[in-house]
């Protein structure tokens, strides 16, 4: 399992992250959702439209 996780603010390098994960500022819905099995979002429009266009 690999965890990917985005802040809206503050410095990823405030944080211990654990090898199989990776803790960004921003990270494009794309190419984490082309690899994703799950995505826990807050069900914003940009994840939301990928996910169906990819599915529908």
């Amino acid at each position: 399992m690999f965890v990917v996780a985005t802040l809206p603010a503050g410095d990823p390098a405030m944080f211990r992250v654990p090898a199989n994960a990776r803790l960004e500022r921003f990270i494009s819905h794309g190419p984490v959702l082309d690899r994703a099995v799950c995505a826990v979002t807050h069900g914003g429009m940009g994840a939301t439209r990928l996910w169906a266009r990819e599915r529908w």
